[in-house]
């Protein structure tokens, strides 16, 4: 969602009346759902309540990854940001799963302690998988 957001402004020059309604609709609905009373939607993982606009957001995600094209160093840093979000991502939903992090007492002393536990497991896994990911993204982005 961060670079969905990012991408609505990158969406500024070529489609500027989508911007505008993307923009506003995406600022109502983080100010409404702010708002709310039960700011922990039920005890999930992540923000269930902007699910439903994650097919919106494809969009700006998309202006952001065509604008990238135009630079073979912002699309590879673009991708690798991705991915390094991706596999954060999936790093925490294992965590939540196995019940490492909480829904509703998680802060900072709990989180460090089990992420640095964690983690090391998990990049030793990115550097083995780190030459299949670079082959992928050569074979398949055509910059």
């Amino acid at each position: 969602m961060f670079l969905a957001f990012i991408g609505i402004f990158a969406m500024l020059k070529k489609q500027k009346e989508a911007f505008w309604a993307v923009l506003i609709t995406m600022l109502i609905n983080i100010y409404v759902q702010s708002c709310w009373w039960c700011w922990w939607f039920g005890g999930s993982f992540g923000v269930r309540v902007f699910v439903d606009y994650y097919g919106l957001m494809a969009i700006p995600l998309a202006a952001l990854i065509d604008m990238s094209r135009n630079n073979k160093f912002t699309s590879y840093a673009l991708l690798t940001v991705i991915l390094l979000l991706t596999w954060y991502n999936t790093f925490q939903i294992r965590q939540y799963r196995h019940n490492a992090i909480h829904f509703w007492w998680n802060n900072k002393e709990p989180t460090g302690k089990i992420f640095l536990k964690c983690v090391l497991l998990q990049i030793i896994g990115i550097w083995l998988l780190f030459p299949i990911i670079i082959w992928l993204a050569k074979e398949f982005i055509r910059v």
